[in-house]
């Protein structure tokens, strides 16, 4: 241990850090180890650097072959089994884990427009998708698991294996279009409509295909498109990038008949309702707002009335025949054809990608393959657990983890963000109330934002039962630019989703109907309806700034924006962003995050090294002191007791490393701490 103490700026360290010590400074929490495959603090890196690329194919190459300009250390993408081989035979290189998502590739047709809004028309063209053919060719038996229902058959509780099955015949398609009046009179390759009140040419079925995604791009262009066409239905086909494409479907007018959608993941059935519930289609139409979740407007009462039995079900045992209905509603009705849900694998680099010292070439460790989904996270290896827990072996912390985009984000806001790249930006900025344990098949829900929850009732009439929930906040949260989270961003949180009609959390707030602030950390959110699904849909909205948000009006909040208007991103998560451009994304590690590394109880007196007794006190603030400004250098420390006086990782002991002990002091609210941690970074 050094004599003495250093002298900072000409002031006696130690006067420094007794006032410190004696002072109201607010604690800066973090999390740990929950012992069951992952950690609940981080994050360890000190960047993620996205890569975008043009395509799948290009990432893809890019992963596989590790040139420096292009390197990447984990994609964003399920593998094709031709890449997925090539992995495989290069262990010393790559890593790969099974992938199960329950998401959903399919086929939409808009119900207003005709033909499509035909159900005969619809009928017949779900039996011109080949997915057995495209199952063993596109997807080699190998990317995906062919659906006969939105809802994956994996899923056993909630799967309907009794709904209507659109085998591909052609046979049948024919017999459907001729029997409801679609023949062709004239002689030309096309189909005219015939009804009691005369004879219709059929427009051109405008038709949007994904070029970004090969599957997508194949089970649109070659595998249906040449069936519609043969069986006497004009297309105007589109084949084109994503952006193209949502012009034209997800914004009103919706001049569009038929897309390649991809939808999910998800987490509960209650999704049904939130897609295809009439509320969230022709309603939005009407009022010509663009950018509704049932952009098929599929509008049907009796789905409506189940969705609504399974949405607003008190147990989960009352939504099990609901979300039957609604699959053979759908089925019969086909508003879309499902296609498929991502499986196979996903990968990353075994080594360290960068150049940089002392990390290059070194392992990876701490990447998690998520199994359950919280928030807008995603399943596989690429879930924001990883992003939070890895780094290399020997080093705690530190670092860049380069991540692989196939495609660019597009909306840099977390009230209308509403795609797959946007939100792998957004989850890593902005955070929510509730996490789930990403290892654990049975999906349980741990504390996140909110360190404990209850889940109550109350009668918003004296005929009608609703739910309730009373969070308990942690007090240690800061936004990105320091200001304090607290209670009434949650309840403004809740509010400006539904005022902005956010495309992806209306259905999540839409029923909320007040909350009631206790206390700064306490609130309990009151719904309209009772719903065993309530905590998830809390739980699933990302948490936004009262004080930056309320000068925005909802109503200008897509394009005035914070980002839009003033270039940042305000969150409380685990990553701040830094800068984009076309080619890259660049976020850093938030040193104030409330769960970020730190191990402040480590030293015991008189005890081997390390010994945590459960408290932050005099001995490991007094060892921190004394070994201030030791440092890492040439792979070796000069004492050993540096590498633990060292609370943040860092590679050097210095006054970050005694202030995070200083500002939990003695606090019993973090008591136990276990192998070093604050009690919070474990879950019971």
């Amino acid at each position: 241990m050094h004599s003495g103490f250093k002298r900072l700026n000409g002031i006696l360290l130690s006067t420094v850090l007794i006032s410190i010590l004696t002072s109201a400074f607010m604690s800066v929490p973090v999390t740990a180890p929950t012992g069951s495959g992952y950690e609940m603090f981080g994050p360890r890196v000190d960047n993620i650097l996205i890569r975008i690329f043009q395509g799948r194919d290009t990432e893809f190459g890019a992963f596989y072959s590790g040139d420096p300009a292009t390197a990447i250390d984990i994609i964003d993408w399920p593998l094709d089994q031709g890449t997925y081989q090539k992995l495989r035979a290069e262990p010393d290189k790559f890593v790969t884990a099974d992938l199960t998502s329950y998401d959903m590739y399919n086929l939409e047709m808009q119900c207003l427009k005709w033909p499509t809004s035909d159900v005969n028309v619809r009928r017949a063209i779900a039996c011109l998708i080949n997915k057995e053919k495209f199952f063993t060719t596109q997807l080699k038996s190998f990317s995906g698991v062919l659906l006969d229902t939105p809802i994956a058959p994996e899923w056993t509780t909630w799967f309907n294996d009794n709904t209507e099955k659109w085998v591909f015949n052609r046979t049948r398609a024919a017999e459907i279009l001729t029997k409801a009046g679609y023949y062709d009179d004239d002689g030309d390759p096309q189909r005219e409509y015939h009804n009691s009140t005369g004879r219709y040419e059929l427009p051109p079925l405008k038709f949007y295909i994904r070029d970004d995604d090969p599957d997508r791009l194949a089970f649109g262009q070659s595998y249906l498109l040449p069936e519609l066409l043969g069986v006497g239905l004009p297309v105007e086909s589109h084949i084109a990038p994503k952006t193209t494409c949502w012009e034209a479907v997800m914004k009103y007018p919706y001049d569009y008949n038929l897309y390649t959608g991809g939808w999910g993941p998800w987490r509960d059935p209650d999704y049904l309702y939130d897609m295809y519930n009439s509320k969230f289609g022709i309603d939005w139409y009407n009022a010509k707002r663009d950018w509704c979740n049932n952009y098929v407007f599929f509008t049907n009462s009796t789905f409506d009335n189940w969705s609504n039995q399974l949405k607003f079900a008190a147990t989960q045992e009352l939504a099990e025949e609901p979300c039957m209905r609604c699959q053979e509603i759908l089925m019969d009705q086909v508003p879309m054809v499902p296609g498929w849900h991502s499986a196979g694998a996903l990968a990353y680099r075994k080594n360290y990608m960068g150049d940089e010292t002392p990390y290059a070439g070194r392992p990876w460790t701490g990447m998690v393959n998520t199994v359950v989904i919280s928030g807008m996270g995603v399943a596989g290896l690429n879930g924001l657990w990883s992003f939070v827990n890895a780094h290399t072996e020997g080093y705690e912390r530190g670092g860049t983890i380069r991540y692989g985009f196939m495609n660019p984000a597009d909306v840099y806001n977390p009230v209308h963000a509403d795609f797959y790249w946007d939100w792998e930006v957004l989850n890593k900025i902005y955070d929510f109330l509730i996490s789930s344990d990403p290892v654990d098949p049975a999906g349980i829900d741990i504390p996140w934002m909110a360190k404990g929850w209850s889940i109550g009732t109350w009668h918003p009439t004296p005929t009608t039962t609703a739910t309730n929930i009373t969070l308990s906040l942690y007090d240690n949260i800061l936004w990105h630019d320091n200001v304090k989270f607290n209670a009434q961003d949650v309840n403004f949180t809740l509010y400006y989703h539904r005022a902005a009609y956010s495309p992806l959390f209306y259905p999540y707030v839409l029923d909320w109907d007040h909350c009631v602030i206790h206390d700064d950390y306490t609130v309990t959110v009151y719904y309209k309806v009772q719903s065993v699904w309530a905590l998830h849909w809390l739980g699933g909205v990302p948490i936004i700034p009262k004080h930056i948000w309320e000068k925005i009006a909802p109503a200008n909040s897509r394009t005035g924006g914070e980002f839009e208007t003033t270039g940042k991103l305000t969150g409380s998560g685990p990553f701040r962003f830094v800068s984009k451009s076309p080619q890259s994304i660049l976020l850093a590690a938030n040193p104030t995050y409330f769960r970020k590394l730190i191990r402040p109880d480590y030293y015991t007196t008189g005890q081997p090294i390390p010994t945590q007794d459960g408290d932050v006190d005099a001995d490991d603030f007094g060892m921190a002191v004394g070994h201030y400004g030791c440092k890492y250098i040439a792979g070796a420390w000069p004492h050993p007791v540096d590498q633990w006086a060292d609370v943040n990782k860092d590679r050097q002991v210095e006054l970050d490393d005694i202030m995070e002990i200083a500002v939990r002091f003695l606090k019993v609210k973090y008591y136990p701490y276990k192998s070093g941690y604050p009690n919070y970074y474990y879950y019971p």
